[in-house]
């Protein structure tokens, strides 16, 4: 909200204005409008007083919501609201109802919020859910509601047993899926078909002889119903009819109980509710009238239980037992979790962790940006590190842990699929991704990033050679943290943090660099040499990457033998870790695929040709995002200039709403105002064109780098290896 023009100074101010408005629209609100201690001044006022109406709409829809508060933008006249909600589209409109209220505009009536409410009341959880979610939280069980946002439209789970029901409880291989009380993940084709034929369950009654009552007990004037709820080996009975109550358990013969037993034994599923009509529930059925009617093995325990006497409530203590069954106390429900952010080298550093957790045997799931991986399997293609790809993963039956790359939209718009992880890291940030009117600097992306190690419990890895994740230092709340560097001592790293901070290092031993780790003494991780993914050093930032998995390993206590073979076995190919570094040898040249689409990411690749040792010329094709500004751009460029013979500069096939020549000029300019000369620079913006002009140009003992968009990996790589293949047959022809 907008104060600088003082356009709200005649809007509400107190809780009897805003009653007051209601009143004069002919509305009027189920629930009171709890009045609180309001701000003082009049823009802090009317901006606390309209969340608060915002809640109060959303409470008044069946929503249990509270939350609001206010606060300035400094410097500005702006106030920001900020408004608890449980559904987005029921929180949404409510806040835009207030606004109209507040504003007095026409759009605001009695028939428009009648209409909200009907809309937004489809929208309220049940008894029955939200004594569940609870339970779940006092338990620090771990849960997604699946038709929540972002989930509706994105996955198809459930079977619509219940409105709002739909929850996925507890991680990997410790999920369940619960609709409503039917365990959906517990069940089989058999007790599925019960679940949804009457004509079933009164088939599997006569089998087992249950005499069964003529008329439902739902019949007008019947007061001889009762339902007999059996949950992890306990019993509720609750009488039907007008003066619905809970029937002791001493008051219930029985012969009413064996018939619950029995139908639970062949069902083998719970919570089951078995519906009685006996006129006295103390005496064995008999009569013509008398017997079971039916059973549900997902009744509704809200409509059973909600609103009876009990202590604890017989809905909570009922809600408590499925859990239970679920879950036993002291079962497992999470599984280790490692994210991973930064702006450079997440996907491989998440594959790397990926390895080290595998050698471990933690069968790990990994999303990163080639995709959702389950067990090594792929499940899913594309970029999914953000909320969906991470809830997939945690969702997948066959997982043991999981790592999870996060990039910072996903954080900054979705937020996080998960409550805590186990460890984090992040590896760098730099100035990419910054947008006017969305995150403007690299501090602010720096907050966004440390949003995700904030949740690490057991462990965090920071590049101490990096100034801003080094700031992030003193907010975070792991028990342990671990600076890692490539190029400071242990002594540097140690003044840059408090006394119990780990360190990773880099340190002569044996006559060889190794990989150490300062934790109360030298923990001796793996040489330097025994690390393929350096290319024998001349990928100096990957030796970064490394550290960083070592380290996020370390933390999450998988062994060093197990780190060591993982680590030994990683290699930039196209297997490992596609469209990052991969190396292809037996061509007439050498030939690099890689990812770089930004200015750090250029000069690492600069930096790495710069040491690899080349007999004949270095190539570069490159391009960048058309997404970014064009400084953005131009610094690209810069980070290579000087470091290739040759430069080809392009267009990615995806232009980004650019003309297909926008992106090659600047580059190109950049590059003859760096000096580079003319006859050194060719641009081609057609994709598929510049690629066969730099694999043309290629000469032999040259080395031919080319940056690619993801959609590109897969079909120069069968290029490439193709031409491997036929380099071999001619060979040996």
């Amino acid at each position: 909200m907008d104060f600088s023009a003082d356009t709200h100074s005649t809007g509400p101010q107190t809780i009897e204005d805003v009653l007051d408005q209601l009143q004069q629209r002919d509305v009027h609100l189920a629930v009171p409008f709890r009045g609180s201690d309001l701000p003082d001044g009049p823009h802090a006022r009317y901006a606390a007083l309209l969340a608060q109406t915002a809640v109060t709409f959303q409470q008044h829809a069946g929503h249990k919501v509270s939350f609001f508060t206010e606060f300035p933008e400094p410097g500005t006249g702006v106030h920001i609201a900020l408004v608890e909600y449980d559904d987005t589209a029921s929180g949404m409109s409510a806040v835009g109802l207030a606004i109209d209220l507040f504003l007095r505009g026409t759009n605001f009536s009695a028939a428009a919020f009648k209409s909200y409410t009907e809309r937004a009341s489809q929208g309220a959880l049940s008894a029955e859910t939200r004594a569940i979610i609870e339970i779940l939280q006092e338990r620090d069980i771990p849960y997604l509601q699946l038709e929540r946002d972002p989930f509706p439209g994105q996955v198809v789970m459930g079977s619509g047993i219940r409105r709002n029901g739909l929850l996925h409880l507890g991680q990997g291989r410790y999920s369940e899926l619960l609709d409503g009380t039917f365990c959906i993940s517990r069940s089989d084709p058999r007790i599925k078909a019960l679940m949804g034929s009457s004509r079933r369950r009164a088939e599997l009654l006569r089998q087992l002889r249950i005499p069964a009552a003529r008329d439902p007990f739902q019949a007008p004037g019947n007061h001889g119903a009762l339902s007999l709820l059996l949950i992890n080996g306990e019993f509720f009975a609750v009488r039907h009819g007008p003066e619905r109550c809970l029937i002791p358990l001493n008051e219930i013969h029985d012969s009413i109980f064996e018939i619950t037993r029995g139908i639970a034994e062949q069902v083998r599923h719970f919570p089951l509710s078995v519906e009685f009509r006996a006129r006295d529930a103390s005496l064995p059925l008999s009569g013509d009238d008398a017997g079971v009617v039916d059973f549900s093995l997902a009744p509704d325990l809200g409509v059973l239980l909600a609103d009876l006497p009990g202590d604890p409530a017989p809905l909570e203590q009922a809600c408590r037992q499925l859990l239970l069954w679920l879950f036993p106390e002291d079962a497992q429900t999470r599984i280790p979790i490692a994210a991973v952010t930064g702006t450079n080298g997440k996907t491989t550093t998440s594959r790397m962790i990926t390895e080290i957790f595998a050698e471990g045997g933690l069968k790990p799931g990994l999303v990163c940006t080639d995709g959702t991986f389950a067990d090594g399997k792929l499940i899913a293609e594309g970029d999914r590190s953000a909320f969906i790809g991470h809830a997939r993963v945690l969702s997948e039956k066959t997982v043991g842990s999981a790592v999870l790359e996060a990039h910072h939209r996903g954080l900054a718009v979705r937020g996080f699929a998960f409550d805590r992880c186990d460890v984090a890291t992040c590896l760098n940030v730099t100035n990419d991704h910054l947008k006017k009117g969305e995150i403007e600097t690299v501090e602010q992306m720096a907050v966004i990033k440390r949003s995700l190690l904030e949740r690490a419990t057991e462990g965090v890895a920071l590049n101490a050679d990096n100034a801003l994740t080094l700031g992030m230092l003193p907010h975070l709340g792991a028990a342990r943290i671990c600076l890692f560097s490539s190029s400071r001592g242990p002594g540097e790293l140690a003044r840059l943090s408090p006394d119990d901070t780990l360190a990773c290092f880099i340190e002569p031993l044996e006559g060889q660099d190794w990989v150490v780790i300062e934790d109360a003494g030298r923990v001796p991780v793996t040489p330097v040499s025994d690390l393929p993914c350096t290319m024998g050093g001349a990928a100096r930032y990957n030796l970064e990457n490394a550290m960083a998995a070592i380290c996020c390993a370390y933390l999450a206590q998988i062994p060093i033998p197990a780190i060591r073979r993982a680590m030994s076995a990683f290699r930039m190919s196209y297997e490992h870790t596609p469209g990052r570094l991969n190396y292809y040898s037996g061509l007439p040249f050498g030939a690099v695929l890689d990812f770089a689409h930004n200015p750090d990411g250029v000069r690492r690749l600069a930096e790495f040709a710069g040491r690899m040792e080349v007999k004949g010329r270095r190539l570069l094709m490159f391009s960048g995002p058309g997404s970014r500004g064009n400084e953005v751009l131009a610094d690209m460029a810069r980070s290579a200039a000087g470091s290739f013979d040759f430069y080809l500069c392009r267009s990615y096939p995806n232009t980004r709403g650019r003309s297909p020549e926008e992106v090659p000029r600047i580059f190109e300019q950049t590059l003859l105002d760096m000096d580079v000369p003319d006859e050194q620079i060719k641009t081609v913006p057609d994709a598929e064109q510049a690629i066969d002009h730099i694999l043309s140009e290629a000469g032999p003992a040259d080395l031919v780098i080319l940056t690619l968009s993801r959609r590109e990996f897969a079909r120069v790589h069968t290029r490439l290896t193709a031409m491997q293949q036929q380099g071999r047959v001619n060979a040996t022809g």
